[in-house]
Order: C-alpha cells, then structure tokens, then sequence
C-alpha cells in the first residue's frame, strides 16, 4: 500500500505504461481526481471542527470568519462556562438581516448565515464569545511526500482517479471511462462501509423527533 503521493504516481505510471510526463505533472493529476472525490461524495474524512473565540464588533452585523477549507457548512455551538448551545443555521440572510436590523446584543446568539466566505450572527454580540463549528473540508493538495485519510484508507480511490485523469490526457477516452467506472465501484463500496459503521453504533432506543435524550 503506497505511503505517500509518490506511491500512487508510481501506480499511475504502472496501469497506464506512459512516462511523457513528469512527478509533479502526474500529481496534478492525482490531484485533480482527488477534488473531484471530494466534491461529490462526502467523507468521515473530512470532517473538522473548528474552536475560535468571535470578537464584537462596532457595526451593525456581527460577523466572523468561516474556516478556509470549508466543503459545507455543519453544525455551529456557543460555548459559555464549559456549556455548549446549538447556533441554528438559516439560509435566508436578508430575511435575519431585516428581523434583527435594531436588536439589542446578547451573549449567546440565536441564528447564524454565512454568505462570500464570512458567517453571521444574529443578534450581535455583547462580548466576546466562543464557538465550535462542525464542519466538512476539502483536504488539501497532494505534495509528492504527502499523505492524507483517503490515502491511508483508499488508496485505490487516489489510483483510479489518477489513472482516469491519465487517459483523459492522452485523449483515449474508452480507457478513461472504464477507470471511472472502477472509482464510482471503489466509492460505492466505501459509502456502503460508512453507512453499516453508522446503522451499527445508531442508538436503538425510540425518540421523539427534536429532542435529545442523555446517555444514563
């Protein structure tokens, strides 16, 4: 099982039996098709969390920075004195904006948006406040001597999408589909494989849908 990027380019390499290209062209390649797994599929793997402290502001919305590498959006908690509270998310930016355009500060927020790359709370804040945001990321590119969960876990994901990306350059496209066809089977394995860990450590007892029941 490779180790690092450079394994998988050796294993691209190897399926496909052409050398025009060098390492580092190759591993855009490699990188290319791990964009496109991350973009379509999601992944335990890409699941982040996020601790920063939001400052006040002295204008009218009460802004903070989103994480970078941010996919999607998850869940996002205050937390005061060690307790955590949900931040309900609402898509409707305007629509906060206008119901909260004169609303007093407060220490816990009950709203959060996010629009261009930056989030918002809703009402503003009176003093500073801690969050957690739970999120998913796109994980960066490959360096030649890097490595990552999908490596790690799926290595054969990273060479069928390299050996896909491969074909697709040298224009032999039946080749390349055939290798797409491999990716979209080693995906569905894995999403099957995430879905049974899920169903085995689902809590079995009934609940009432919107409340949450302590652990005894």
């Amino acid at each position: 099982m490779p180790s690092t990027a450079s394994g998988i380019i050796d294993l691209v390499r190897l399926r496909v039996d052409h050398s025009s290209l060098t390492d580092t062209q190759t591993l855009d390649l490699v990188n290319n098709g791990q964009r496109r797994i991350q973009r379509e599929y999601p992944s335990w793997w890409q699941e982040k969390i996020l601790s920063q402290t939001i400052a006040t502001v002295t204008g009218t919305l009460q802004t903070f920075a989103l994480p970078t590498d941010m996919k999607a959006p998850g869940t996002l908690f205050s937390r005061i004195s060690g307790a955590y509270s949900l931040i309900q998310y609402q898509a409707d930016l305007d629509g906060l904006i206008t119901e909260y355009a004169d609303a007093t500060g407060v220490t816990a927020p009950q709203w959060w948006s996010q629009w261009g790359g930056t989030g918002y709370l809703f009402p503003v804040l009176s003093s500073a406040l801690t969050t957690e945001h739970f999120y998913h990321a796109l994980m960066p590119d490959f360096v030649l001597t890097g490595s990552n969960k999908i490596l790690e876990n799926a290595p054969e994901m990273l060479e069928y999408a390299g050996v896909a990306e491969y074909y697709e350059y040298l224009s032999e496209n039946t080749k390349a589909a055939t290798w797409r066809t491999k990716l979209a089977d080693a995906v569905t394995a894995l999403l099957k494989q995430q879905r049974r860990s899920e169903e085995a450590s689902r809590d079995p007892t009934p609940r009432t849908p919107g409340t949450v029941r302590r652990r005894t």
